[in-house]
């Protein structure tokens, strides 16, 4: 379950850390990302929330983290993207770039975070 738990962790840092430059270049450049990027968005949702899933499981195993703050980083990193979407509706596509590139600089922070703390 700890293998799994990590692997989650894996695919959610890797799609996050491709999301960071791609949102940050079309902020740049400023173009639409398109459905790819809003789908890596959505792997790196459904990642994430399956990732704290199987670390909810295996806390309650009896094999916390090493440090309670991984709780925390792992609270904030799942909740970063909706949050995200949130802040953004209503809002014109550069401000929405900008808050996707934020929050996608947030999720790699928080997401190596978790990799320091947990254990």
């Amino acid at each position: 379950m700890a293998d799994l738990h990590q692997f989650g962790a894996l695919l959610a840092l890797t799609l996050s850390l491709l999301a960071l430059p791609w949102a940050a270049v079309a902020f740049i450049v400023r173009r639409d990302p398109g459905r790819f990027f809003i789908a890596n968005l959505a792997w790196i949702v459904v990642a994430l929330g399956a990732t704290a899933l199987v670390g909810i499981t295996v806390l309650f195993s009896g094999k916390g983290p090493k440090d309670p703050l991984h709780l925390v980083y792992g609270a904030l990193a799942t909740a970063a993207w909706p949050t995200a979407g949130l802040v953004a509706v209503g809002r014109s596509p550069r401000d929405r770039l900008l808050v996707m590139t934020i929050a996608a600089a947030v999720v790699v922070i928080l997401v190596a975070r978790l990799f320091q703390t947990g254990g």
